[in-house]
């Protein structure tokens, strides 16, 4: 069975921080060196991904304050007010989630983590509204997090990163269930390095751990 432990983690203090300067940052990645941080920017006219450089792995307080690379989400992605980002392992592929629309749209990218001449790839369109979004690290499951609805849902992709291919929702938890943390209108997540455990972060501030029965195995088995 699936639980929260605890329900709600304690306050900690950041290990460093940095301003981006950019208008409702709502959504970070960072590449799996620690070397890059990108930014979804939803307050802007068009919106925005910002890749920040970082001068120490995992430090934000090393990072160049000026992006090293941007992406228009309108002008290329053909909509404004971006939630999550999300980039491929290999940093060639971006994903970018849009509540209004209840879509997550992709770009292909020229060189690793680097927007510039970024170009527009498939999209998905599902039944939920998306806010945030992960990938299980093979490539062959999408993790949405339906905000409105407070679910989280699993997709199985086949072939693998083809989120065309996102068609069914094949698990869910309900996170606003005091079954398991009570968490209304969940933003973002991420899994641990196991893939045992899922964080989630919650529009008040919460952030909640779920305990899960297997490495990127969200169903419930009650």
């Amino acid at each position: 069975k699936m639980t929260s432990v605890p329900p709600y983690l304690p306050p900690h203090s950041t290990d460093g921080s940095f301003a981006t300067g950019l208008t409702g940052v709502s959504g970070v990645d960072i590449s799996a060196d620690g070397l890059h941080i990108a930014v979804s920017e939803k307050g802007s006219a068009n919106g925005s991904i910002q890749i920040f450089d970082l001068g120490t792995a995992l430090d934000p307080a090393s990072a160049n304050p000026t992006p090293s690379s941007t992406l228009d989400t309108m002008a290329v992605l053909g909509e404004a007010a971006p939630d999550d980002v999300v980039l491929s392992p290999d940093g060639m592929t971006l994903y970018v989630t849009f509540s209004a629309s209840s879509t997550i749209r992709s770009a292909t990218l020229q060189s690793p983590w680097n927007l510039t001449g970024a170009v527009a790839g498939p999209t998905v369109t599902l039944g939920t509204t998306v806010e945030s979004c992960g990938f299980k690290p093979d490539g062959t499951a999408l993790y949405v997090v339906d905000s409105f609805n407070a679910y989280f849902h699993q997709y199985n992709l086949s072939p693998a990163w083809d989120i065309t291919s996102a068609t069914t929702v094949v698990a869910t938890i309900d996170i606003s269930s005091n079954t398991y943390v009570g968490m209304p209108n969940p933003r973002g997540f991420a899994f641990n390095v196991a893939g045992n455990e899922i964080l989630v972060a919650g529009e008040s501030g919460g952030l909640v751990q779920i305990d899960l029965p297997g490495p990127y195995n969200i169903t419930d088995p009650l």
